[in-house]
């Protein structure tokens, strides 16, 4: 699973190959949603509660 997180949370999760394209969309600047300080690509490993 991937994220791309801001401060507040996720802002997308999913699989690598979609996450990497909005990635791309958000950098290029065809996806422009308001985040909170810095937007970080992560792979998630795994989730312990």
């Amino acid at each position: 699973m991937w994220r791309i997180i801001d401060n507040k949370g996720t802002l997308y999760s999913g699989s690598e190959e979609d996450i990497k394209i909005i990635y791309d969309q958000i950098k290029s600047g065809q996806i422009q949603e308001k985040w909170y300080g810095d937007l970080l690509l992560v792979q998630v490993h795994d989730i312990y509660k």
